[in-house]
């Protein structure tokens, strides 16, 4: 046998394992190869070990599984409790996010280091950090309960008021809404429960000071919140409602943020005119009682009648003539005038109100009334009527009409706004004649905020100081010692020679009391030429911006302030 080559032509080199007992290359004898080598397969391997090239590499397969719990994972044994790339199982990475820094642990991606702006505040390291925007923001155990009550201080356990339960959410940022926790509430009248949870049982407490309770109407002694926060003391039945700020100010369902009372005139009316047909077209719509149980007592009218000048009853002779002549409900009063709301106006006069194309005129108009100057006004311009330096004053009145009506304020309005036009048909050459028309308009008592420089309960007049006749007109026909800025044109259609525009006046008032207002014309002392007055538009309101010289000290909405103006 030659060295170079075995028995049927074997290579020479090991013939068995045991030849390679002692060989530092390996103990398993390659048969093809002759070669002494480590291995020929995964399982002559050591756990954890596979034969690659006949040598033991690190290393696992479906014949040489990991030893010690590790997972075979592409071929290799990992630790899926400690492998970032292999966490809990196989190709299962565990990644860093926006949130936190993650490390496997226990096979687990768990939380090594929350980003800043985030907490874990669940401990619960599966689903990161939670996001906040303070430095300390979790709050709460993530499932805990606790008690919970929101009401006034020591109103728990009064009454019906007891403490409710909250539970922390599970990231631990936030409490859960207390749940059936019962708060105090305004009293319901005469249940025998302390509904508001004060230790006293059915008190019917007027917390806004504005009049009424909750058990005599009042459906707000707390206010309303928010942007459109409303002060508890102007919701009650007596006050008016303001159009689209979402309360029920009346407290009456039924006319939530309706802006004004429907309109209640409509039609023209020449004969058998009422003092609250005037009434209806001046546009105050709403009429209510003067003795009505609180939860009844709404603003509005009370009641309207006509007098003479003096304040005086006229007998039924002067009543007729007020009614068919002096008095009317107009649409329209010549060619130009027409209501500055709605579709009617009140106008009175000392003659017939009418104008001369439309209604019939007939001329200058004399009755029967003969009375007193108003005693009010009278004492107000040191006991005689204004007139003229060096010339005698009137001293009687006569073919006077006075409307007189009385209205209870809302009590959530500080001010009322309406519109007045005066017009005679009196020369302006009349100098020193006692015939002088006289229109006044007076409001009693007297406001509180009435500005202390003016006349007391003098609201309008038609002449300045009062006769027509010293009055500014701006609409007149040209003549001696007469011009007017916007010339004779407004007077086409009646038979006056001065006129004004429509003016807008306002004057305080009190808000929810009861006032007297008198509008009135009548000629000084002689029956001839005629004088009116046209009224419209009476609105309270409450004005959004003011002259600081002019505004009353209490506040009612924001910067809706109470304007003398």
């Amino acid at each position: 046998m030659g060295g170079d080559g075995g028995m049927g032509g074997a290579p020479a080199g090991c013939q068995n394992d045991s030849d390679c007992a002692s060989s530092s290359v390996g103990s398993i004898c390659n048969l093809d190869t002759g070669a002494c080598v480590e291995c020929l397969g995964d399982t002559q391997c050591p756990s954890g070990e596979i034969c690659q090239n006949q040598v033991c590499e690190p290393g696992c397969s479906a014949e040489q599984p990991c030893e010690n719990g590790l997972a075979c994972c592409d071929s290799m044994c990992r630790d899926v409790s400690s492998d970032n790339d292999h966490c809990g199982g196989c190709n299962q990475a565990c990644e860093s996010t926006v949130t936190a820094d993650r490390a496997c642990a226990a096979g687990l991606c768990a939380i090594t280091t929350c980003k800043p702006y985030f907490y874990d505040c669940n401990a619960n390291p599966s689903d990161g950090c939670e996001e906040a925007a303070n430095t300390n923001p979790c709050v709460c155990v993530p499932g805990a309960i606790e008690s919970c009550y929101s009401g006034a201080p020591g109103t728990e356990g009064l009454g019906p008021c007891v403490a409710g339960s909250r539970t922390c959410a599970a990231n631990g940022l936030e409490w859960s809404k207390c749940e059936n926790q019962v708060l105090p509430r305004l009293e319901v009248c005469t249940n025998q429960v302390d509904d508001d949870c004060n230790g006293l049982v059915d008190d019917d407490a007027d917390l806004d000071g504005d009049g009424w309770t909750p058990c005599t109407g009042d459906c707000s002694e707390l206010g309303t919140p928010g942007l459109w926060g409303v002060a508890a003391a102007h919701i009650n039945p007596g006050a008016q409602e303001i159009i689209f700020n979402g309360v029920d100010d009346d407290c009456d369902p039924a006319t939530v943020d309706m802006a004004e009372v429907p309109t209640c005139s409509a039609t023209e009316k020449l004969n058998g005119v009422t003092p609250e047909d005037l009434v209806k077209a001046l546009d105050l719509c709403q009429f209510t009682q003067e003795n009505l149980p609180l939860p009844e007592r709404k603003w509005g009218v009370i009641d309207a009648q006509f007098l003479l000048a003096d304040g005086s009853v006229p007998n039924a002779d002067q009543l007729n003539d007020m009614r068919d002549a002096q008095a009317a409900v107009l649409q329209y009063y010549g060619d130009f005038s027409v209501p500055i709301r709605g579709t009617t106006m009140a106008g009175l006069s000392t003659g017939m109100m009418r104008d001369t194309v439309h209604h019939g005129y007939a001329g200058s108009t004399s009755f029967s009334s003969v009375a007193n100057p108003p005693g009010n006004y009278l004492a107000e311009v040191g006991g005689q009527l204004p007139h003229p330096a060096n010339c005698v004053g009137a001293k009687t009145a006569h073919d006077s009409v006075n409307l007189r009506f009385r209205v209870r304020n809302p009590t959530n309005r500080y001010s009322l706004r309406y519109y007045v036009l005066s017009a005679s048909a009196e020369s302006t050459q009349v100098v020193c004649a006692p015939g002088d028309d006289f229109g006044l308009g007076f409001v009693s008592p007297r406001p509180t905020y009435w500005p202390s420089a003016q006349v007391m309960n003098l609201v309008s007049f038609v002449g300045e100081p009062s006769s027509v006749n010293s009055r500014q007109f701006d609409i007149c026909s040209p003549g001696p010692n007469q011009f007017c800025f916007l010339g004779p044109m407004g007077l086409s259609g009646t038979p006056m020679q001065r006129m004004t525009q429509f003016e807008a006046l306002s004057v305080p008032v009190d808000p929810g009391q009861i006032v007297t207002f008198d509008f009135q014309v009548f000629d000084g002392d002689d029956s001839m030429t005629d004088s009116v007055l046209l009224l419209d538009g009476f609105r309270f309101y409450i004005p959004s911006s003011c002259d600081p010289l002019k505004t009353d000290p209490t506040s009612l909405v924001g910067d809706q302030l109470h304007c003398r103006d």
